[in-house]
């Protein structure tokens, strides 16, 4: 069975193989000198191969990596989505409503878009296209506080903005 080896063993070799590259290819650059040395070629009419091909090794060995991250244009859409966003609090103690029911209600159709239930810290959210809602919220009874029905409209023009709508006291 063969030993699976580290990522930085396996780069060392390979910085070894190349050290031992480049030494070769300089060894064999001063050949060709010596040579045409020792058969009195003047004129060189071409720069030695090897030396151009060592420079762009070393080029690229020394490189430093660099990392970009890709650039994300936004969509030139004009009917964009809108985040609404609203806290609601008791009118009686200023606590926030925890677990209250959310629907939102397209105007004109009259279906339900969505549904959510308000978080911990009394805001709930939704992600709505662009046009009109009926936003109906609604909890029972709980710990001393009556329960509610309240209902409000929301228009999403379908520029994409965040719409934070109001405290809503119940």
């Amino acid at each position: 069975m063969t030993e699976k080896k580290k990522a930085t063993d396996v780069l060392l070799e390979i910085q070894d193989k190349i050290d031992l590259l480049f030494k070769l290819c300089e060894d064999s650059n001063n050949n060709i000198k010596h040579l045409r040395k020792d058969f009195n070629i003047i004129k060189i009419t071409k720069a030695p191969i090897i030396t151009p091909i060592i420079d762009k090794v070393k080029q690229i060995v020394n490189q430093k990596p660099t990392v970009t991250a890709p650039t994300v244009e936004p969509p030139k859409e004009t009917n964009k989505h809108s985040m609404i966003e609203q806290t609601v609090f008791y009118k009686s103690n200023q606590r926030a409503v925890i677990l209250g029911n959310v629907k939102i209600y397209d105007i004109e159709t009259g279906s339900m878009v969505k549904e959510t239930l308000i978080g911990q810290n009394g805001k709930w959210t939704a992600l709505l296209p662009p046009g009109k809602f009926r936003v109906e919220i609604k909890k029972g009874p709980v710990g001393g506080n009556k329960g509610f029905i309240n209902t409000l409209s929301v228009e999403v023009k379908g520029e994409g903005a965040p719409i934070i709508l109001e405290r809503n006291l119940v």
